[in-house]
């Protein structure tokens, strides 16, 4: 099966009172379970290599993939990639 899912801050998926850049987070934690992967890509990072498609870095990454900070982030389901989405949670909130 191929699914494709956007979140987006403006979705309805609302985290009470959280500042807003924590819903990713909880998007993350919500629906990594129903899909293969989920790529976060906030809204002022631009792709800029042309050479390498998402699918790419699919194949390529085993659980996490990051661009060195948080703009870019590949989370593939299983348990490893929950475990460090449930810590980002637990930790930064």
């Amino acid at each position: 099966h191929n699914k494709t899912m956007w979140l987006s801050d403006h979705g309805k998926h609302k985290v009470g009172s959280m500042p807003p850049h924590w819903k990713k987070v909880a998007a993350l934690q919500r629906w990594l379970p129903h899909y293969d992967a989920i790529v976060q890509m906030d809204m002022d990072a631009v792709w800029v290599d042309f050479d390498t498609s998402v699918y790419d870095l699919y194949n390529e990454t085993f659980n996490v993939y990051t661009d060195g900070g948080v703009q870019l982030i590949m989370f593939k389901r299983g348990e490893v990639s929950q475990c460090v989405v449930d810590s980002w949670w637990y930790y930064g909130t």
